[in-house]
């Protein structure tokens, strides 16, 4: 059976204090907010200050732990020694990711980890883009365009438009290449 895992939102932890405030008991709130109790007991824990459980703080402590995190390259110097020794060699991150993988057998790390830290204030400081091949300064986020029907795909005629000729395939139709 599939993880069902979302992260709490504003909306989330404002009805969360309320309910609290209203003296529901922790299951009830899982219940209703739709999380398992230790979630709730989980968040709770995380973002309560000395004065209770604000929604307002604990989004700030949130965003806090999210922006301010250690990368995996922080954490495992060999990894971080091997894939610099490969950006300096001229190796994008997913032939890096890709080489770590097909040695290990399993997903050491994903290049947008690699790109990551390149990017980060840590990588900025070192110029790591700079040993990308496009140069950039600063990642651009793809923008995805709903695509346009070309001619052909505007030529085909749907099964449910087709005649009744063509269902008995007593004759033959045109050949489009």
């Amino acid at each position: 059976m599939g993880k069902n895992y979302r992260h709490f939102t504003v909306e989330d932890r404002i009805q969360l204090y309320e309910l609290l405030f209203a003296g529901e008991p922790i299951a009830e709130i899982a219940n209703r907010l739709g999380f398992h109790k230790a979630s709730i007991y989980r968040e709770l824990d995380r973002n309560s200050s000395r004065h209770g459980y604000r929604p307002d703080w604990a989004s700030q402590q949130y965003l806090t732990r999210k922006f301010h995190h250690r990368f995996k390259l922080d954490k495992e110097p060999e990894l971080k020694k091997f894939i610099l020794a490969r950006l300096k060699e001229g190796w994008s991150p997913q032939q890096i990711a890709g080489r770590l993988k097909r040695s290990a057998g399993r997903c050491v790390i994903s290049h947008e980890t690699i790109y990551s830290y390149i990017y980060s204030e840590s990588g900025k400081a070192q110029k790591l883009y700079q040993l990308l091949h496009r140069k950039r300064r600063f990642r651009y986020l793809r923008i995805r365009r709903k695509r346009k029907k070309s001619a052909l795909e505007a030529e085909k005629t749907g099964i449910a438009e087709r005649s009744e000729e063509i269902n008995q395939r007593q004759s033959f139709g045109k050949v489009i290449y």
